[in-house]
């Protein structure tokens, strides 16, 4: 359990409002230099602050209308679950929707490990 100061909660928090501000350097502030992200299936989809960072400078870029917004979260220890609906994000040329289910490790105020499972629906058929 944590004590003190530290709050996965917060750290999450932060990692959000970064995001729906599209503010890179904040964004990645967040996150541990050996950051892993995996999907649903537990497949490496992002190795190390480095790839995270081409990945969102892109995203960040290419979507100005960008915005999550959380449906409900909670915390067990180190462990953020966050229920999230991203508006915006433009994939493949295209503006997508999707319901998220995200769960964050922190480890030393920074996210060391994430897990996404997501649904991606076009915005545009």
């Amino acid at each position: 359990m944590h004590t003190g100061r530290f709050s996965p909660i917060a750290l999450v928090e932060r990692q959000l409002q970064a995001y729906n501000a599209r503010d890179l350097a904040a964004f990645l502030e967040c996150f541990a230099d050996d950051i892993r992200v995996e999907d649903a299936f537990g497949h490496l989809t992002v190795t190390g602050k480095a790839h995270m960072s081409r990945i969102y400078e892109a995203l960040f870029a290419s979507s100005p209308t960008l915005h999550a917004e959380i449906a409900h979260r909670t915390s067990v220890d180190s462990f953020v679950f966050d229920d999230e609906q991203i508006s915006g994000a433009v994939v493949q040329g295209r503006v997508t929707s999707m319901r998220a289910m995200v769960v964050y490790r922190a480890e030393h105020d920074a996210i060391a490990w994430m897990r996404v499972f997501s649904d991606c629906a076009s915005d545009q058929k």
